[in-house]
Parts: C-alpha cells; sequence; structure tokens
C-alpha cells in the first residue's frame, strides 16, 4: 500500500503495507519521535522494523513483527503515554559503509603490497629497510579509510533539507496544512525585499535633503560611473517583479554595492564635483539651506530658503536640486529642553 508523504497512516495499518515505507512516530513532543522503515525477513516471512530516535539516528535497532501486526502497536510501545502519531516520511538511509567497505580487506593487501614493493625497488637502503614498517602503515590508514561509514540521513528534493532536529516539527506544520518550506522561500523573500527596500527609502530621503544634496552632488550626477551603476541597479531592481529567488538576492546584492560606492564616492569628493566657479556659492546655498531647516523664526527660515532657490538657479546644474521640487519644512523646529 503507498501512502502519500505526509499523510496519516491509519493505527489499523498492518506492517505488511508498510513494506518499503518511512514512517515518523510522534506524540505531542515537539522535537521527540522515532522514524522507521519495513523490509521483508523472507527468512521466515516476519516484517524487520528498523528503527531510530530522531535525536540518534546513527543507533538503530530492530524488531521482528509478524506481517499481520498493527503498526499501532509498535508505535505505542516507543512512547509511554500520549496520543501517537504514524505519518509517511520521505526515504530514509541508515547510516551504511562507504563506498568499497566491502572490498576492504583484499584493498588493504593490494594497498600494502605495492607500498612494500615499491620501497623495496626503491634503490636506496633506507627505503628497503623500511618497506615492511611502511607497507603496515599504508595498510592500516587504508583499512581506515575503508570502514569509514556514511551517517543515517533523510533524502529529500530541492533545497528542503530535513535532519533529526527538525523533521518533527515540519510534520507537525504539515499535519496543520502548512508548507514550512514555502514559509522559509517568502521569508528569505522578504527579507531580500526589505534590505533592498531600505536602501531606496534611504536614497529617497537624500533627494529631498537638499544640505546633503548640495555637498555631495555626485550622488545625484548620472555622469559619474558609479553614479550611473548604482542607478542602473535601483533600476534593474524596480523591474525585477516576481523574479527567482536567486536573481532577486543577485540584484539586491548588485543594488547594495553599488550605492554603497556611489555614496562614498560623493562624500568624498564633496564639493569638488562641482565646478570650480560654482563652489563658493554652493556653500552659500548650503549655509542658507540649513539655516532656513534650523531656524524657529519663520519669516527668516522663508527668506533663506527664497536665497537658497536665487543662488540653485543661477548655478543652473541639472544635479543640484530644485528647492520647488524640495521644499524644506517650514514648521519651525521644537525647542528643546
Amino acid at each position: 500500500m503507498a501512502f502519500q508523504l505526509w499523510e496519516t497512516i491509519p493505527p489499523e495499518t498492518i506492517v505488511a503495507d508498510l513494506l518499503g515505507t518511512s514512517v515518523l512516530i510522534h506524540t505531542d513532543h515537539p522535537t521527540h519521535g522515532i522514524v522507521a522503515t519495513f523490509r521483508l525477513n523472507e527468512d521466515i516471512g516476519n516484517v524487520i522494523m528498523q528503527f531510530a530516535r530522531v535525536e540518534t539516528m546513527d543507533s538503530t535497532g530492530m524488531l521482528n513483527l509478524p506481517s499481520s501486526r498493527r503498526i499501532r502497536d509498535p508505535a505505542a510501545s516507543f512512547f509511554s503515554g500520549g496520543r501517537v502519531r504514524v505519518v509517511a516520511m520521505p526515504p530514509l538511509e541508515w547510516k551504511r559503509p562507504g563506498v568499497g567497505m566491502k572490498w576492504r580487506t583484499p584493498a588493504v593487501m593490494v594497498i600494502s603490497l605495492i607500498t612494500g614493493l615499491t620501497c623495496a625497488l626503491a634503490g636506496t637502503t633506507l627505503l628497503a629497510g623500511a618497506a615492511i614498517p611502511l607497507a603496515a602503515l599504508a595498510g592500516g590508514l587504508a583499512w581506515l579509510v575503508l570502514r569509514r561509514q556514511e551517517p543515517a540521513g533523510i533524502r529529500t528534493a530541492g533545497s528542503l533539507h530535513l535532519d533529526g532536529g527538525n523533521v518533527v516539527e515540519y510534520a507537525r506544520r504539515r499535519m496543520l496544512g502548512e508548507r514550512p518550506e514555502m514559509l522559509q522561500v517568502q521569508e528569505r523573500r522578504d527579507r531580500i525585499e526589505a534590505r533592498a527596500e531600505s536602501i531606496r527609502s534611504e536614497y529617497e530621503a537624500l533627494l529631498t535633503d537638499i544640505v546633503y544634496r548640495i555637498n555631495n552632488s555626485a550622488l545625484f550626477d548620472p555622469s559619474v560611473p558609479a553614479t550611473e551603476r548604482f542607478q542602473t541597479a535601483l533600476l534593474l531592481w524596480h523591474d525585477a517583479g516576481d523574479a527567482p529567488l536567486e536573481t532577486l538576492d543577485g540584484l539586491s546584492a548588485d543594488l547594495e554595492i553599488a550605492y554603497t560606492v556611489a555614496r562614498d564616492n560623493a562624500e568624498t569628493l564633496g564639493l569638488a564635483h562641482l565646478p570650480a566657479t560654482a563652489r563658493p556659492d554652493a556653500r552659500r546655498a548650503a549655509k542658507a539651506a540649513r539655516l532656513a531647516a534650523e531656524s524657529p523664526n519663520e519669516g527668516e527660515r522663508t527668506a533663506s530658503l527664497h536665497h537658497v532657490a536665487r543662488i540653485l538657479d543661477s548655478l543652473a546644474l541639472y544635479y543640484l536640486p530644485s528647492v520647488a521640487a524640495t521644499p524644506l519644512p517650514l514648521d519651525p523646529p521644537t525647542n528643546q529642553g
């Protein structure tokens, strides 16, 4: 009988119907559980249930069960209380010998023989005298290497990774109708989008900061290579839409790097980015803009703002701010203290 992944297996199911199936047995505990597989004992017709606790999947046990035994019986025997559930899970791969272990003895003999002969025929007294110890050492190392075992695991597809630490929680959420791996994907997408959105928001805030734009104008001049790369990255991100997650991640990383480089470059250049003849007026405009933003006197603020507009209009540099488009707030700042 075939069961769908994460389907609850009825307690009346006989173990003969679970041949070739991997199951998770658990209660209401969020992390404790038993994983098991079933195979036929051809000698006596019974079913061998191989099992392990999720915390120690490499330490397995065996039960020989009559083929007609209900799964509820061995399942309940693992837990002292609570409602026991059995669910079908992805295939389990038990701890098993490393590649070539069954040929360990002949392989070790061959390696030892080759090592000894190589030393004996090397033509030096020192190697010839050490032929036997070196052959024994090579054989011992080969024996250790070939007896390595691969740990138990849960075979899954795609980016989903299950192990003893998360399989019970994953099963519980699947039984509630959730798709945790999809939630993980959405959470990652949200983080990527939030990262890019923070850059876009910061840049938009700088666009409305007249003082900053005057003092660091290179960040707003697309003829500057670093700024052009940033604006291109921003446009690519804006057009990404529902692109695959890996594409979004790459675009977000490119945007972060491009913005950091462009901003650092602009702040390093400062007023030096402006034509030499425009720098004195730009300094006066920045000073007046700062006064307009900080003055508690509304009349003074308005006069300073008009002064900024006149200076910037006279400079006529397309990458400097337009006071009409980015007006300073006219509400006086609240006095502190």
